[in-house]
């Protein structure tokens, strides 16, 4: 691999790794706070 094609990877696995935490964050809340969202956010989650 190129020192680019490297940098390009690690990049996009850097972004991956914000998205994922973004997300588990959001899972959190909704669990916390509960309600029809929660509910609403755990159904799209399990199709």
């Amino acid at each position: 691999m190129t020192q680019r094609q490297i940098l390009l990877h690690y990049d996009a696995e850097l972004r991956r790794q914000r998205r994922e935490r973004a997300d588990r964050l959001v899972d959190i809340n909704l669990a916390f706070a509960g309600g029809k969202e929660a509910e609403q956010h755990l159904k799209e989650l399990l199709k």
